[in-house]
């Protein structure tokens, strides 16, 4: 019997690949799932990706994406705003139904012109898509308002298409409950919203047949109910970050096997501040606040060093700066920069107030 995996903090789509594993492969996700669209809050990304596919592939967060459900998307002319997207042929959504320029035509402005939701501002502002024509059954134009030079690396690596035959009558896409058709690696058999989603392989699918036949997703939300049934081999993944009192524990259990995230450029734990109020307003100001951290203390309190320090997107991230490091650790030129703007412990009581003589207080809010 082939050992049970623990993901740590990655994609489910990244253990599909194993060799070894019966049909259905059983997994837990720790989230409520009540659907499967682009409009279901909060759902993982790569559910969606085992139904729906994207123009290029991977998402833009994990690499240099290339052409997927595009055979080649290309500029046209030399100002940086248009680009040209040549389709696959031979494409066909799960319903039979043939998968055409239209599509992915109707998809772009639905996303323009209709409701948000988490990717929309690919096509509605950054960039902002102009022009959104048909050429031929095969092929499209669009155009930006401003030069889009990563379409092709970002834009089109990040917005799952949907098939136009069952969408274009829909108004108010967070309430979709019509079929849930996709052209991905696999159908979706049966979803029971909040309890188990059921994937079945496509076999006609463009990209090659999935080596694991059938998935069955339970929605778990508490890891330690999940970790204990995949333990009891009820489970052959648990698909969730591991907590950091468990890392210890499970990575000598005989029988399981723990893949660690380590520095992913997907998976971070950030805090962010309000840059448009003051005293967060001025860069001096949150240069202190930096400089008084210590994340490494944090991370070993936190999550008993389970972790890496760094800027957010991760180091090794595509989309951050080579060598860049972000400032923390040194209570003295923080409280340097604190003086020298006012900031100042005018009563004695251990805490700074403001230059008029208020205290310090910050509201920190949480998910």
């Amino acid at each position: 019997m082939p050992s049970r995996l623990v993901a740590a903090g990655i994609g489910l789509i990244a253990c599909l690949a194993l060799p070894g594993f019966a049909s259905p492969l059983r997994v837990a996700v720790a989230y409520e799932v009540n659907n499967l669209t682009p409009y279901t809050p909060g759902l993982p990304e790569t559910l969606l990706e085992l139904v729906y596919d994207k123009l290029a592939a991977p998402s833009p967060y994990l690499g240099n994406a290339r052409p997927w459900l595009a055979t080649a998307i290309v500029p046209e002319g030399r100002d940086g705003k248009a680009w040209r997207i040549q389709l696959r042929d031979g494409v066909r959504w799960h319903d039979g139904k043939p998968f055409t320029a239209s599509d992915v035509v109707f998809t772009l402005r639905y996303y323009r012109d209709g409701t948000p939701n988490r990717w929309t501002h690919h096509v509605s502002d950054t960039p902002k898509l102009t022009t959104i024509e048909p050429i031929d059954r095969l092929s499209l134009r669009i155009g930006c308002e401003r030069p889009c030079p990563m379409f092709d690396r970002v834009t089109a690596a990040d917005l799952v298409i949907l098939p136009e035959h069952l969408w274009r009558s829909v108004k108010e896409p967070h309430l979709y409950h019509g079929p849930l058709i996709g052209t991905g690696p696999y159908r979706v058999s049966q979803l029971e919203a909040g309890r188990f989603l059921r994937l079945e392989a496509n076999r006609d699918y463009f990209g090659g047949v999935p080596r694991v036949a059938s998935i069955f997703i339970s929605f778990i939300r508490n890891p330690a109910t999940a970790f204990a049934a995949l333990c009891a081999g009820e489970l052959d993944l648990v698909a969730a970050p591991v907590p950091p009192e468990l890392v210890e524990p499970l990575a000598h259990r005989k029988g399981l096997a723990m893949t660690a995230a380590g520095n992913s450029p997907v998976f971070g734990v950030e805090l962010r501040v309000n840059f448009d109020r003051a005293p967060f307003s001025d860069p001096e100001f949150r240069r202190a606040i930096a400089l008084a951290i210590r994340p490494g203390e944090v991370l070993q309190r936190v999550a008993l060093g389970q972790g890496v320090v760094g800027p957010f997107p991760a180091l090794a991230s595509p989309w951050t700066k080579p060598g860049l490091r972000q400032p923390s650790d040194d209570p003295r030129a923080a409280a340097a920069i604190f003086d020298a703007k006012g900031f100042r412990d005018r009563n004695g009581d251990g805490l700074r107030e403001d230059p008029h003589g208020a205290p310090l207080r910050f509201s920190l809010k949480v998910s």
